[in-house]
């Protein structure tokens, strides 16, 4: 999660005001930044086994 911190302050920022829009540079850090964080949190669908 720590990944998409400083991506989603600086759309805040952009949201709120005081900075103009995120460039496309920024907007494609940020979603591999999502990806990867999907790929580590996201659980596939199967069974759960037993440990």
């Amino acid at each position: 999660m720590q990944l998409a911190v400083p991506f989603t302050v600086r759309l805040g920022d952009w949201a709120l005001g005081p900075a103009g829009p995120p460039t496309v540079s920024e907007l494609g850090l940020l979603g591999c930044a999502l990806a990867s964080i999907a790929l580590v949190t996201v659980r596939r669908g199967g069974r759960r086994t037993a440990s």
